[in-house]
């Protein structure tokens, strides 16, 4: 058998087996076929177009999937051979981080592939023909890379490339949490022409590398957020910011206390606040929610979904839903994550902060805030500098405008500092600009309906605690109805800084 025939077999083969395990869930819009030129001006103006879809490490599972999908689309399959002229390349994929075809068993990198110089000269060769470029994202499962056990490491996607081993059990485990989105094509001669014209004393390959690693690392933040240290360091780095680090020097001199003594307080102000963001513990929440939506309501509505899906790829989103009960940011988490965005963190009043209840709330992204830090300046300096953490990392954000919780239906008037404070992240800089989401959650029966009759019948509202939850998982066999969540008219900061 000939080489190619071997190589052949070798996919089919593998391909099937995988079918078996991996199911994914194709995110976002599926690309068309290039179109070819109706008439005969048309043809003389518009050049030919290939495909080859763009993958940012080299990795024959992830082009196997990739290949399942294009053909179950539709689509040009990825590894049917490139054909460009007079060229060939036995696969219409590109790999970003290169490995050599020709040594399965040691492959040695390239600084960058060589199918992309030979795809470069032979548009430089012929101006007629151009590739169109597809990048695409391929994970399985979605995590954040901050786990400290290889039990979690094991058991989802992360920002470091895995091991061959680890993708044999990325696979195994994974294969029907896998998600794959193709993103927008570009144009390979439109990059070459861009790079020579404004990068002269740069290869084009470079540059395109480097762009497309770049669009790629961004959407993949997208799914699985930014690449998070762990909570220890991001407590470490908001201690030791400037900020905070005059306001332990003025609670020092305010309180005439020691250093060390204020330096504590803040320590223990940063514990009180900070996350602790779990794949697992969200993992575990999707599990049980799905659970729970299906005893408790007749189904959960979602509206205008697709506008945030375009944003989050090019804004730091701040969602500001309304304020009803407590399942709002439950359903909300739940409603972003299903669709394939990375949850946002959530300020949460530290009346939640309850034993047991507060650590499942941080695992799922919440932070704490107290209702009120008049006076405090040591707290406020802590809490700006988390906050700014958080932004600067471009991680989604999720507070309630009303503050607390409607008992009547009606919109209460916004507490506005949370809205400050984020203007204040966004004015000492940031990578991304802001964009907030009006977000309305209604629904047709309260969980807590007769605890608020109660209370506005003179009732007094009763503290949040552990008996109180349990109290209220008593109801969980009854119906509530259907539940809509509608995603409103973004709002962009910078437009409304230059009103």
């Amino acid at each position: 058998m000939s080489k190619s025939g071997f190589g052949q077999m070798y996919r089919r083969l593998s391909s099937k087996l995988l079918d078996l395990v991996v199911t994914p869930h194709v995110l976002g819009e599926v690309p068309t076929e290039p179109v070819s030129a109706t008439t005969e001006t048309e043809a003389k103006t518009e050049r030919q177009k290939v495909v080859c879809y763009v993958l940012q490490n080299h990795s024959r599972s992830n082009a196997l999937v990739v290949d399942g999908e294009t053909r179950r689309l539709n689509l040009k399959p990825a590894l049917d051979p490139l054909v460009i002229g007079t060229h060939q390349e036995k696969a219409s994929v590109l790999f970003l981080q290169h490995n050599d075809e020709n040594n399965l068993l040691n492959p040695p990198p390239h600084a960058f592939p060589p199918r992309l110089i030979k795809l470069i000269e032979v548009l430089q060769a012929n101006p007629e023909l151009d590739i169109e470029l597809v990048p695409v994202t391929v994970l399985w499962g979605r995590s954040p890379d901050k786990e400290d056990s290889w039990f979690k490491l094991l058991f989802s996607d992360t920002w470091a490339t895995p091991s061959t081993v680890k993708q044999l059990v990325n696979i195994g485990l994974h294969g029907r949490q896998s998600y794959l989105e193709f993103h927008e094509p570009q144009s390979l001669r439109d990059l070459v022409e861009y790079a020579q014209k404004h990068y002269p004393n740069l290869s084009p390959a470079t540059y395109i590398v480097s762009t497309l690693n770049d669009y790629l690392d961004r959407q993949r933040e997208v799914v699985l957020g930014p690449d998070l240290s762990d909570r220890r360091n991001v407590m470490q780095s908001v201690l030791k910011s400037r900020d905070v680090q005059e306001a332990i020097r003025r609670e020092s001199i305010r309180g005439k206390i020691s250093m060390l003594e204020a330096e504590r307080r803040a320590i223990g102000y940063v514990n009180e606040i900070v996350s602790d963001y779990s794949h697992s513990a969200v993992r575990f929440a999707d599990l049980a929610l799905t659970r729970l939506w299906t005893q408790l309501y007749d189904g959960v509505e979602v509206h205008n979904f697709s506008t945030v899906r375009e944003l989050a790829k090019d804004y730091e989103i701040v969602y500001t839903p309304c304020h009803r009960s407590h399942i709002d940011y439950l359903l909300l988490s739940y409603v972003i994550y299903k669709r394939g965005l990375m949850v946002p963190y959530i300020a949460a009043g530290d009346n939640l902060n309850l034993p047991f209840v507060g650590q499942l709330l941080r695992g799922g992204g919440a932070f704490f805030i107290r209702r009120s830090f008049r006076g405090n300046g040591l707290y406020t300096s802590v809490f700006k500098e988390y906050l700014y953490s958080i932004l600067s990392r471009n991680t989604p954000l999720e507070y309630f405008i009303e503050g607390g919780r409607s008992r009547t239906g009606r919109l209460l008037p916004p507490k506005t500092g949370m809205l400050a404070m984020t203007v204040h992240s966004h004015l000492r800089g940031r990578a991304k600009p802001i964009v907030f989401v009006p977000t309305y959650i209604g629904y047709e029966r309260l969980m807590e309906g007769s605890t608020y009759v109660g209370e506005m019948q003179g009732k007094p509202k009763e503290a949040e605690s552990i008996f109180g939850i349990l109290k209220t998982l008593r109801k969980i066999e009854r119906i509530f109805g259907k539940v809509h969540v509608n995603f409103g008219e973004p709002v962009f900061l910078d437009d409304l800084l230059k009103q």
